[in-house]
């Protein structure tokens, strides 16, 4: 069983939006642990219920338009029963959770950590703004996954 599971989602072809994954892929980098498993998607699809069915706590990681720009913000989420959860394309990480539920019967820890956005233009590269957050949300996170793992300060 995999303790914990990172996901960062978003579109990498606009700027900012390409912040959840390029902080999973840079904590990827920093952990060599079966218990750790660290996942960047465009989007948050139904087929990922099932590793997150095998996980104690998940961590998703996103942009956020509402946020001012390079604020952050963490919260602990659960499925909830009025996200859409349909079959579609993509899935918030609420109904992901719904879907974990529903279909596995498993419902893991979870937190959205987000970070506001400054563009979301057609580019792959973050703005400098947000770039500069990376380093911080990264040891931010990988602090929280060693805290997890018994590893680290409480």
């Amino acid at each position: 069983m995999t303790a914990i599971v990172v996901i960062g989602f978003g579109n990498t072809l606009r700027q900012d939006d390409g912040f959840g994954p390029a902080v999973v892929e840079r904590l990827g980098d920093r952990f060599d642990d079966a218990r750790v498993e660290c996942i960047t998607r465009g989007t948050l699809t139904p087929e990922l219920a099932a590793t997150l069915s095998e996980a104690s706590h998940v961590f998703f990681v996103d942009a956020c338009a509402e946020l001012a720009e390079g604020v952050s913000q963490k919260r602990a989420i659960g499925p909830d029963s009025a996200a859409d959860v349909s079959l579609v394309h993509f899935l918030s990480p609420q109904a992901l959770l719904v879907w974990t539920e529903r279909v596995y019967q498993k419902r893991p820890k979870a937190e959205l950590w987000l970070m506001g956005v400054e563009q979301t233009g057609l580019s792959e590269e973050l703005t400098p703004l947000i770039a500069g957050q990376v380093d911080g949300f990264v040891h931010e996170l990988e602090q929280a996954i060693l805290r997890d793992l018994g590893e680290g300060p409480p």
